[in-house]
């Protein structure tokens, strides 16, 4: 699996997408992302590219003024740093986190429960996500299709939670500030939607990825992307380039600094 920061996301490209890990309950579909990197301030949606593979590409719009007395912003807040880790659920990161909302098993379709198991972080796996594997999880509102999902060669691996001592940092970061147990994703696929809800808090209503690379606006000629209509139909398929509003043109027109990595 490769991780986000391994690809540059310009304006619409994307890398793999989130995953889901079981839950008990239809309100614990929690598809948290706990870090990208500072994506959240890319330019344009779905107008840019890159291509996979090599270091993180630094890219920023104005320099960031130097902090010191008196160049302190509202609050005592300098800088908003977003960080995102795509294909993890909260269980996955948290799962017994003290006083978090979380689960020890998960429904199954057929009636009975699997136990969360814990592995370790490096385990390689990467669950498909895309919207058919949604409907399969979801189930009608049952929230009992994750065994069914995507099964896995080396288990049921959408019941699983990486060990704390693997990701005790962010242990350490929720026990300092603030923790989201009960935060829900307003999409339900993989990344190239994610990553534009991410920026823009829409995604044209396109779903799964598009046919070819790069993702966005430079994209191939004849290059489509599903869309989802209102009632989750399937909708017309549409070259993968957008032009709505994103947090780098409402920084932008704030006249404020931003720069992603």
């Amino acid at each position: 699996m490769r991780s986000f920061a391994q690809r540059r996301l310009g304006t619409g490209t994307t890398v793999k997408s989130p995953s889901m890990a079981p839950v008990d309950l239809a309100r614990k579909t929690r598809r948290i992302r706990l870090a990208f990197s500072a994506l959240a301030l890319a330019g344009l949606v779905g107008c840019g590219g890159g291509s996979a593979g090599g270091p993180p590409i630094p890219t920023s719009h104005g320099s960031p003024a130097p902090v010191g007395k008196g160049l302190r912003g509202k609050n005592g807040i300098d800088h908003v740093v977003v960080i995102i880790q795509e294909n993890r659920s909260f269980d996955t990161m948290f799962h017994g986190y003290p006083g978090a909302d979380t689960v020890s098993s998960g429904k199954t379709h057929t009636g009975g429960t699997a136990p969360l198991v814990s592995i370790p972080l490096a385990t390689t796996f990467d669950i498909n996500h895309g919207e058919r594997n949604f409907l399969a999880a979801y189930d009608n509102g049952k929230m009992d299709g994750f065994d069914v999902e995507d099964p896995h060669e080396i288990g049921l691996l959408a019941y699983a939670y990486v060990q704390q001592s693997d990701v005790q940092q962010y242990w350490d970061i929720a026990h300092k500030y603030v923790l989201a147990d009960e935060t829900f994703a307003s999409q339900i696929d993989g990344s190239f939607s994610a990553h534009q809800f991410l920026v823009a808090g829409e995604s044209g209503k396109a779903v799964d990825d598009p046919s070819a690379f790069p993702w966005g606006c430079d994209a191939p000629a004849g290059t489509v992307v599903p869309t989802l209509n209102n009632d989750r139909s399937q909708g017309p398929e549409i070259f993968p380039c957008f032009s709505y509003p994103s947090m780098a043109t409402t920084l932008d027109a704030a006249n404020a600094t931003w720069r992603y990595y």
